[in-house]
């Protein structure tokens, strides 16, 4: 296997999903689940329903903890299904200026633990001015990803050499 420019990797982990060594728990623990507040959960619905971003805040906040699973296990998706599922924690990071304080600490404190989980499990993305989202936070890869995340990631580089 061809090692990335820029990026650890190299090893099977035996799953079809490839590792730069980094240790990748089964399963971490989540911990205490915070139940957002209805208030939370409207405005943020409101808010990411006038982006066009999805319609349900319940939805996103869940949807970001399943994503940190999927990646703590090996991401076996694609560069584009990875985007997609990182775009809904940037879309939150892009609303939540909009919150009152009150809510913008709520929302923190229900994505810090999710958001540590998603650190500790990738890396930061080195790329030549390309970007996975608006969120600093979500421009980062999986340790462990399928072989054709892998894939997507070489012919990104490639262009980015030939650019």
């Amino acid at each position: 296997m061809r090692r990335l420019r820029g990026y650890p990797g190299g090893r099977s982990s035996g799953s079809g999903l490839r590792s730069n060594g980094a240790t990748v728990s089964n399963r971490a623990q989540f911990g205490t689940v915070v139940t957002p507040s209805p208030e939370l959960l409207a405005r943020l619905t409101e808010l990411l329903a006038n982006r066009g971003s999805v319609r349900d805040a319940a939805f996103a906040l869940s949807k970001w903890e399943r994503v940190v699973s999927q990646i703590e296990r090996g991401y076996r998706g694609t560069l584009d299904h990875y985007t997609n599922d990182v775009s809904l924690r940037s879309a939150i990071d892009v609303v939540s200026p909009q919150l009152v304080d009150e809510l913008r600490t709520e929302v923190a404190s229900i994505l810090a633990p999710l958001d540590q989980r998603f650190l500790t499990v990738t890396s930061p993305l080195e790329s030549q001015g390309w970007t996975i989202s608006e969120s600093p936070l979500c421009n980062r890869v999986p340790h462990v990803v399928s072989a054709e995340f892998n894939q997507n990631l070489q012919d990104l580089e490639a262009l980015w050499a030939a650019s």
